[in-house]
């Protein structure tokens, strides 16, 4: 995959395919997301991680307002059968604190982390940025780390 070619687990943007075009089962792989305290703590953060080595393309801020909204338009736009797939196959408690983060204005940052060491130099590089949370999609599993 290109740099510029990563497929990003959440839509919302114009690149992107509408909430109830995206695969019936979330399951990314290789990224890493920091919940961080607001908008411009993400974009602190998302410089700190562009001086990193991490491409533009590889990161993405995701603001509060904007996950609130992209989950009532998916919710509004979802069928019987893929409100069912999603209750026996998402994690509800996770995206009940995602979407409480979002409705308290926290932002998130969404990067690309093809490999563990990837994610591990991520979190190096955010270190003295207001980050509440981390979350790990790597190949086989997903890692929480609390921070605050």
């Amino acid at each position: 995959m290109a740099d510029n070619e990563v497929v990003w687990p959440w839509g919302m943007s114009d690149r992107d395919a509408g909430p109830a075009s995206r695969p019936w089962v979330f399951n990314p792989r290789g990224f890493l997301v920091a919940v961080l305290a607001d908008n411009e703590e993400a974009e602190r953060a998302a410089v700190a991680l562009g001086r990193a080595g991490f491409p533009e393309g590889h990161r993405r801020i995701y603001p509060g307002d904007q996950v609130v909204d992209e989950r009532r338009r998916f919710v509004a736009q979802q069928g019987p059968g893929r409100r069912l797939v999603e209750k026996l196959t998402i994690e509800n408690d996770v995206v009940e604190m995602f979407l409480d983060y979002a409705e308290n204005g926290r932002s998130f940052l969404w990067i690309r982390v093809p490999q563990r060491e990837d994610a591990n130099r991520a979190i190096r590089a955010l270190v003295g940025h207001r980050v509440l949370h981390y979350r790990y999609y790597g190949d086989n599993s997903v890692e929480d780390i609390h921070v605050s």
